[in-house]
């Protein structure tokens, strides 16, 4: 359905469709039980943003009963947290140059 982000970002005109869609999954969610995991947090536009710039996030606000959010929180999972090294140009041609040559061996024909 677009994530939390995407929900927030739907126009008046669309919300009979996701209406409609929300309906189809929480009957698919009543079917099937309740849901193995969550997120820990749910975040919003500006926290992504910020988060993706190196920038600190304040405390989660809790919505609803205190101990039910409590226990979203500590039970969710924390987002992955994936490591992006951006290569020199030294080093993507050394690789590239290594990565044809292993491709061109594959190819020979051993008779």
């Amino acid at each position: 359905m677009g994530g939390w982000i995407g929900f927030g970002q739907k126009k008046e005109a669309e919300w009979p469709y996701v209406r409609n869609e929300f309906v189809e999954r929480y009957c698919g969610y009543c079917q099937h039980g309740p849901l193995k995991t969550w997120p820990a947090v749910l975040i919003g536009m500006a926290q992504a943003s910020n988060q993706c710039n190196g920038f600190a996030s304040a405390a989660p606000v809790l919505i609803g009963n205190q101990q039910q959010a409590h226990y979203v929180l500590s039970k969710g999972e924390q987002p992955c947290q994936i490591s992006v090294t951006r290569l020199n140009e030294r080093i993507f041609k050394q690789l590239s140059a290594l990565s044809a040559t292993d491709q061109s061996e594959s190819k020979t024909i051993v008779t």
